[in-house]
């Protein structure tokens, strides 16, 4: 595996091409050289990968066909947040709310966000560890 030798000044993360040094820099200058060519769109992104991922909305381009359904998405990461979700049946994270279950964290922490707001509001809950990090669910 070649060695990660392209090093950010700004953070120190570490990058194997200059390419992927250079883009990754656009994220701390704010300077976005990637723009979308449709019309009437203005996005613009600080990496090509990310406009490419962006003009899967004006195409409906769906090459990545889930094995078990089906059912196609625009990009590998949406296939297996899909898998993950929808056939997983290993559900460990409950709803403190309601009898819903979720495989991931994040998952669950966006259900209690959306289907119970008011009962956040009203009833403080103890920390939870949300994406590695301890954060107040109710902030």
């Amino acid at each position: 595996m070649p060695e990660d030798k392209y090093k950010c000044p700004e953070c120190g993360r570490c990058y194997r091409s200059s390419k992927n040094l250079k883009e990754h820099l656009n994220l701390h200058t704010g300077e976005r050289p990637f723009v979308c060519t449709f019309t009437d769109c203005t996005a613009a992104f600080a990496r090509d990968t990310s406009l490419a991922k962006h003009i899967l909305t004006h195409t409906g381009r769906k090459d990545f066909q889930c094995g078990l359904c089906g059912k196609r998405f625009g990009g590998n990461s949406s296939l297996r947040a899909h898998v993950s979700f929808t056939h997983n049946k290993e559900r460990p994270f409950g709803c403190f709310f309601c009898e819903r279950r979720y495989p991931r964290k994040d998952y669950r922490r966006r259900h209690m966000e959306s289907a119970h707001a008011a009962e956040l509001a009203a009833n403080p809950l103890p920390a939870i560890e949300l994406a590695g990090s301890t954060q107040w669910l109710n902030k």
